[in-house]
Formats: C-alpha cells, structure tokens, sequence
C-alpha cells in the first residue's frame, strides 16, 4: 500500500457540530482555519471552534487534515495545536504521521505512530502503517515486527470492536451497530457472536419497519 492509498484508510465518522460564534459555526471557523493565509489567526479560530465544542473540532480538524489537503503544512500545524490542547487524541497522531510520510519525514511518521500506540496499544492501523514507514528507512526487522503485530492484533480483535461495544452500550436499538460488530467478529472467527448479532440486527430492522408501517396507516 503506497503512502497516498494509505491516507485513505483513516474513516471518521459524523458531521461537524453547527454551534455559533459571531455568526460563524464550528464548521466554518475550522474551514477557515485551513483557507487562512495568516497562520496565527488561523490557529486562533481553531481555539475558538475548541473552546465552544472540543469533539467536533477535533472530528473537523481530523477530517480536513485527513487525506489529499492543498497544504499539508498547514495540516500538520493545526493537528499539532490540537494535540497541544489535547494531547490523548490517537486519531490526530496517526493523521499527522501519514501527512509527514507524505512529505517523506519518515522519522517525523514513526514517531507519531508510536505516540498514537502508545495511547491506545490494540491501535492495529499505527502498527500497519509504522510498519511500511520503517521499511522505508530500511529497518526491514523493525517493519516485520511491527507487521505481525497489527496481523495479532486484527486476528484477536482491537480497538474498534471496544469502541463498538460503548456504542452498543449507549443506543441499544440501533441495528447497523450490531452488523458492524458481526464483521469484527468475523474478522476474529467467533462464528457464533456473529451470528447472534447479525439476527439481533435483523430484529431490529424488522421492528423499525413494523413500527413505520404503523405509523403510516
């Protein structure tokens, strides 16, 4: 996978919180934070957007630095004010580390993705990608460590499937939740959790649409 392909791995989901400042919403004082030419003003409306709602500015950050940005500068300079307000965000390091592999500081790179496993160890992607970044420096033991681990890590499952399971915790009836957690635990063979989520999906469907019928007659 090429550094390119590997930028579009990252998937955020969720829509940019629309609370307003002077007439600006989040969304707009973050977009204005990456068109900004004056990079002090730009990180100053990043810290408005934070100050009046923290998780949609960092989704919006993470979004706008994810991928194929006009300035990547500009994107490593923002994720790192971020990660100065707020230093846990895993996301944020392994958005800043593809974005400096890109520029090809492959140091830069494998120093966040470190920082993103040390925040949460089952980060099997950190591993992935710190894994392509050390080959790139020749470190071809280091690359094949690394590589086995995010291989252990997907097969027993990680991160993702605990943050599936808070979020089953909080909306209980919320269908494709439960198919999201039947693929992971494909991915780790337990057959029959799988199952019991995908019918536990399909109940759940069959009752959203029986109680819309309801409602339409």
């Amino acid at each position: 996978m090429n550094i390119q392909s590997a930028l579009m791995v990252i998937v955020l989901a969720g829509t940019i919180g629309s609370c307003k400042v002077r007439g600006e919403t989040v969304k707009e004082l973050v977009a204005g934070a990456f068109n900004e030419t004056n990079q002090v003003q730009a990180i100053e409306r990043m810290a408005k957007a934070f100050h009046i709602d923290q998780d949609r500015t960092i989704e919006g950050v993470i979004w706008g630095a994810y991928g194929d940005p006009p300035d990547r500068g500009r994107a490593i300079m923002l994720l790192t004010k971020l990660l100065e307000l707020k230093p846990d965000i895993k996301e944020a390091y392994l958005t800043r580390g593809l974005q400096k592999a890109a520029l090809k500081d492959f140091d830069g790179a494998i120093a966040d993705m470190t920082e993103a496993i040390m925040i949460e160890p089952l980060y099997s992607d950190a591993y992935g990608f710190r894994s392509e970044f050390r080959r790139e420096k020749g470190d071809t033991e280091g690359a094949q460590r690394d590589e086995k681990q995010a291989a252990a890590i997907r097969k027993k499952g990680d991160w993702k499937m605990k943050e599936l399971e808070k979020r089953i915790a909080e909306s209980p009836d919320d269908p494709q939740l439960y198919s999201l957690r039947a693929h992971y635990r494909d991915r780790i063979e337990d057959v029959k959790g799988a199952e019991a989520d995908r019918q536990k999906a399909a109940e759940l469907l069959k009752a959203q649409r029986e109680k819309q019928t309801a409602t339409e007659k």
